[in-house]
């Protein structure tokens, strides 16, 4: 799955992604390079002994990262990282969930982000077609003065599609809706 940081959405995904599960993700360093990492930011799965607040000029806080910074404990780095994850896309390799008391949570989330991943291409699917929509008209309007038939036919077609996607959104929503209601009877 990836998730493009800019967005707020995925950004909250993400963190509460990082609050519930223990995450193995890849992002790009600053100079350029990609780090694979896996990382949490529950503290119940930090190792015992281990200063769950970080230390900046022998004051601890529990966070001053910047803005563009989203702090996580790194397992393979033994230690909080904070790097600049604000404005990139990561690529979420691995999801492990936290307490799993059976396999049904484990499969709820795995559907959950199926339904998200889906949702996101549907989202895609529509933008594209409303560019594609948008030209059409503009293109004929504008220099023609009048749209031919297989002009509206397209934009039929188009309008039919965008109709058959908002209904599919829709059904996902609901899916979803009803997969966190069995998750939260779960847990």
């Amino acid at each position: 799955m990836k998730l493009s940081l800019e967005s707020l959405a995925d950004k909250t995904l993400f963190k509460k992604l990082l609050a519930e599960n223990i995450v193995t993700f890849e992002y790009r360093k600053l100079d350029g390079s990609r780090r694979n990492t896996r990382g949490t930011l529950n503290y119940t799965k930090i190792k015992n002994g281990t200063e769950t607040k970080i230390e900046f000029g022998g004051n601890n806080k529990s966070n001053n990262a910047k803005p563009e910074q989203i702090t996580y404990w790194d397992f393979f780095a033994n230690g909080w990282r904070s790097p600049r994850l604000v404005g990139q896309t990561i690529i979420i390799k691995n999801i492990e969930p936290l307490n799993v008391t059976d396999d049904k949570v484990l499969k709820i989330n795995n559907r959950l982000y199926e339904i998200y991943e889906k949702r996101e291409s549907i989202k895609r699917r529509v933008k594209e077609i409303k560019k594609e929509l948008n030209q059409t008209t503009k293109i004929n309007v504008t220099y023609i003065g009048t749209l031919e038939v297989h002009d509206i036919n397209k934009i039929t077609k188009a309008k039919v599609e965008l109709e058959s996607l908002e209904e599919e959104r829709t059904m996902l929503r609901r899916e979803v809706e009803r997969l966190q209601k069995i998750k939260s009877n779960t847990n």
